[in-house]
């Protein structure tokens, strides 16, 4: 509600002349006001939606039959960072279970295979994909804040997708 709505509604309610009837028509306007601004700000959200998936639809159609050949674990972060792309979500995300030290190196290494294959085939919707070994984030004090209790070993797998870089990170057990 605005300001100068809240701030003017009870002197006109508590006025004689005026009263409580014009009161509530203009907080019923404002409310109706509020509620149309939603409404576009929540299609105005879904086309940004859309528009973000159209604009990945060619070349993701290529990217699962890939990532099928090389481990779900591919699929389903590219899947997870295609998602955070189109929801507009944010760019680090924690992924899965915590695995190994020696999964997440193999993890990191198909990673490393599909950014290969992705760029052999050009496709400029995903690009950079890369990966951070394992490291122990608590002993580098890398994060901040109540995080860094969470962050101890972990692995960091990258994609660029549409010039927006997402960060997979992968906890070790």
């Amino acid at each position: 509600m605005s300001e100068s709505i809240w701030a003017t509604t009870p002197r006109i309610a508590c006025d004689p002349k005026e009263g409580i009837s014009v009161a509530e028509s203009a907080l019923l306007t404002e409310l109706q006001e509020l509620q149309e601004l939603q409404e576009l700000q929540e299609l105005q959200s879904e086309t940004r939606r859309k528009a973000r998936r159209d604009a990945l639809a060619t070349q993701w159609a290529t990217l699962p039959g890939r990532t099928a050949t090389i481990g779900g674990a591919v699929q389903n972060i590219a899947s997870q960072c295609r998602a955070q792309y189109i929801s507009g979500s944010p760019v680090d995300f924690s992924y899965g279970a915590p695995l190994t030290e020696t999964a997440c190196e193999a993890l990191g290494a198909n990673w490393k295979t599909l950014g290969t294959w992705a760029s052999g085939q050009g496709l400029t919707q995903f690009q950079s994909f890369r990966w951070l070994p394992v490291e122990n984030k608590e002993e580098k004090v890398k994060g901040g804040g109540a995080t860094l209790a969470r962050r101890g070993k972990q692995g960091n797998l990258f994609v660029t997708i549409r010039n927006i870089t997402y960060n997979a990170h992968i906890d070790i057990r």
